[in-house]
């Protein structure tokens, strides 16, 4: 009984430390929902995703769009699908293939839509190393903004 209770209390522990060291990917407002966002040589016990610089970087997620509300007209195209992160003032842009996201998701979308999603994100060999939060964000034709979220990210 002794030894189950030091076992759970080592589980515990060991649980809390990997929930502490995985990458913190935050909601940053989207009509649709995701899961399981992947990116490349990125693992669970990171605390940033390392891209480099002068290379591409692959990133995938399922996309649900949902039931339609009527707030936002999902039948129109998607028109950008961008990666940036921001320091100070400025968004820095990172290049996505493909450019427009209906290359790979069935447009125009309809409701209750899951689908796989996935592209290249490529780092310019002009940009510095340093750390900051990578931002994806799609948006509508109407600047209608369908999915957000970040993740830390250090450029190398």
């Amino acid at each position: 009984m002794q030894l189950d209770r030091h076992l759970m209390i080592v589980a515990s522990f060991m649980l809390c430390l990997y929930c502490v060291r995985s990458i913190d990917i935050i909601e940053c407002g989207s009509y649709w929902t995701y899961e399981n966002v992947t990116i490349e040589n990125c693992g669970e016990e990171d605390t940033s995703c390392r891209l480099k610089i002068g290379a591409n970087t692959s990133i995938s997620f399922v996309i649900n769009t949902g039931k339609n509300d009527g707030d936002i007209d999902i039948g129109g195209v998607v028109v950008n699908d961008v990666a940036f992160f921001p320091i100070g003032n400025l968004n820095f842009s990172l290049a996505v293939t493909p450019d427009d996201p209906c290359d790979i998701l069935k447009c125009p979308f309809e409701t209750n839509y899951e689908a796989p999603f996935s592209a290249k994100i490529y780092v310019y060999p002009e940009y510095p190393q340093l750390s900051a939060r990578l931002k994806w964000i799609m948006k509508t034709e109407k600047d209608d903004q369908l999915l957000c979220f970040s993740f830390p990210i250090t450029l190398v």
